[in-house]
Formats: C-alpha cells, sequence, structure tokens
C-alpha cells in the first residue's frame, strides 16, 4: 500500500479542476480506479492506495502557470480493503516482486465484503520463511476485524 501527502499544492484553480489539474490513480495506470483530481492551493489530505502502486497524472493547459505540487510518498503495511466481485490484488510489500520483504515487519490488512458476502482469499504467490510452528515469519488469519477474533490459522513457507 502506498501512502501519499502533499507538501505543497499550487495549480490553477477551477470548480471542477477542468483547467490545469493532478489525477491520482489507485493502480499502475489511468485504467485504474480514480483517488482524486487536485487543483488550486488547498493541499488534499492524504491518500492511500490499496495496491503497491499508484501513478499520477499531471495536466497543463496553455494558459496560467502556477508553481505546481510537492508530494512525498512512503510505502505502508496494512490497510483496509474492500472485498469486490471482481478479483483485487493484496501484496506484502509496495516492492513485491523486486525486493523480499523487509525485516521487522508486522502488518495489518482488514478486508470488509457487503453485507451478506464473505471473502475468498486466494494466493498466487506465497513464500515466507519456514520454521516448524511458524515462529519467525509468518502470516495468520483472522475471522473478524483484528487478532481477538478466530483464529483461521497461522501459515509460513512457501506453496
Amino acid at each position: 500500500i502506498l501512502f501519499q501527502t502533499f507538501r505543497e499544492l499550487d495549480i490553477e484553480l477551477h470548480q471542477e479542476c477542468t483547467y490545469d489539474h493532478l489525477e491520482v490513480y489507485n493502480g499502475k495506470d489511468a485504467k485504474a480506479p480514480v483517488l482524486g483530481r487536485f487543483c488550486g492551493s488547498k493541499e488534499p489530505d492524504p491518500i492511500l492506495s490499496t495496491s503497491n502502486r499508484m501513478f499520477l497524472r499531471f495536466f497543463s493547459d496553455n494558459s496560467i502557470q502556477k508553481k505546481g505540487f510537492e508530494a512525498a510518498y512512503t510505502s505502508e503495511c496494512g490497510g483496509q480493503v474492500r472485498a469486490e466481485v471482481k478479483t483485487k490484488d493484496l501484496y506484502s510489500h509496495a516492492q513485491f516482486g523486486d525486493n523480499n520483504y523487509p525485516g521487522g515487519s508486522d502488518c495489518e490488512w482488514v478486508i470488509v465484503a457487503e453485507e451478506g458476502y464473505g471473502v475468498e482469499l486466494i494466493f498466487q504467490t506465497f513464500e515466507i520463511e519456514e520454521e516448524a510452528d511458524c515462529g519467525y515469519d509468518y502470516m495468520e488469519l483472522f475471522d473478524g476485524y483484528d487478532g481477538t477474533a478466530p483464529r483461521l490459522g497461522r501459515y509460513c513457507g512457501s506453496g
């Protein structure tokens, strides 16, 4: 999960941000869901993606020019994700695929489905340090909002 905050925003103001604007997407490109469209000088609240990618697109027309924007981003582990009929990807860490997960991580995700629906978790890749009791690195599943809910299992190794 990526987390972005704005240190400064100074883009031509328009009520619907039609002219100069910054668009932020929840994924790898402009086909992903839009997290926001921004202009003016009011810094938006922090933006959180639900995957390990966030795409930004800046538009500028030929008239008014302003200072622009400065943003900072960090990778966050954990967060709340909404389960939908369409399968969504969830990554153990922001640099999944390029680097191993960092040591000392303690991440929690809450996956919420609509009332009357369940959550199905399908592992495409699973590679965590193996130990007989999964006492070192592990992934636990709970049937609820936190670690006080019934535990469905503790997993490590690969498979």
